[in-house]
């Protein structure tokens, strides 16, 4: 019996020092990300995805999860009163990732799917190549976030 509760002990405290191990890991690319500039091949552009009703933002998570939210002021128009006002919507996303060499790739969202990634501090870049202002030829575009 003495052996028993010896081989129980031996493992549970096998089980703490594995899961204290865990505990040292850190995940540089988690939080909630605001998106502030773009640049395109280079050329800096300021981020214009803003609403007076919100900010859209990144949320990467620890566990290889992540939401995101687009806000967009839209016009609508009143014929009753002839009046046009602002109506807040916004667009979330959600799903998970996967970081492997430095390349983020995202699952289960439309509104992101992955690019290159490096976090300076406070600052988070993601890298995607497309074609972006339509002329044909594929394009560099780094958005840079902070938090």
């Amino acid at each position: 019996m003495k052996r028993v509760i010896a081989a129980v002990v031996a493992v549970c405290s096998f089980t703490f020092i594995a899961c204290d191990d865990d505990n040292d890991v850190i995940n540089e690319y988690a939080g909630k990300w605001i998106p502030s500039k773009v640049f395109i091949n280079g050329v800096e552009e300021a981020y214009t995805g803003h609403a007076s009703c919100g900010q859209d933002y990144l949320k990467i998570n620890d566990f290889a999860s992540f939401e995101n939210e687009d806000f967009k002021d839209v016009e609508n128009f009143n014929p009753e009163t002839n009046e046009v006002f602002l109506v807040c919507e916004s667009m979330k996303g959600a799903g998970s990732y996967r970081i492997i060499n430095e390349e983020i790739t995202f699952y289960g969202s439309a509104l992101f799917h992955g690019g290159k990634i490096a976090v300076n501090g406070n600052e988070l870049k993601i890298t995607t190549w497309g074609d972006f202002n339509n002329d044909g030829e594929v394009d560099e575009k780094v958005t840079v976030f902070f938090n």
